[in-house]
């Protein structure tokens, strides 16, 4: 309630809105700053979510990124080459999700969690392959996956755009 409001009342009391994308765009000369990691975890530091225990994700989330980005930066050429880059937005965002890693840390339902990062990058790569012409999917399954996984229905590619700064 408190950011509609600001956002309703922000442009008469003359508050600019703006975005990541605006701001690189806009500003040719950025200071490059490489910030102190910090965390809400145990020992301020990213211990729970970097260690042996889930170290086997970040290549793969790494991996991920660039394809999504590089995929992103080219666009696709149909509607439903973009409904499927939708969804593999969501897939990425669903395997980083930082709750994976930190169940596998702390021991708890790790064949859970270990389960649904393979399922979403495994999703995400069908999905790419897909976009790219290297194999086919039924509307069916496309439809279905988009039910299972709906969240963040404003999710845009542009996100992923690479941007010359």
């Amino acid at each position: 309630m408190f950011l509609a409001e600001l956002f309703r009342q922000g442009p008469e009391q003359q508050v600019r809105f703006t975005t990541l994308r605006g701001v690189l765009s806009q500003t040719p000369n950025l200071q490059i700053c490489d910030p102190s990691p910090s965390s809400w975890g145990q020992g301020g530091f990213h211990d729970y979510w970097l260690n042996d225990s889930n170290a086997w994700i970040i290549p793969e989330w790494s991996r991920t990124g660039r394809a999504i980005k590089e995929r992103c930066s080219r666009g696709v050429g149909s509607e439903q080459g973009l409904r499927m880059l939708h969804q593999a937005g969501r897939k990425l965002l669903l395997a980083q999700s930082s709750d994976w890693s930190f169940i596998l840390r702390a021991g708890t339902t790790t064949g859970l969690a270990k389960e649904r990062i393979e399922r979403h990058l495994e999703r995400f790569w069908m999905l790419m392959a897909c976009i790219d012409g290297e194999d086919r999917m039924s509307e069916a399954w496309l439809n279905d996956v988009e039910a299972e996984d709906s969240l963040f229905p404003l999710i845009q590619p542009a996100d992923w755009k690479q941007v010359a700064v």
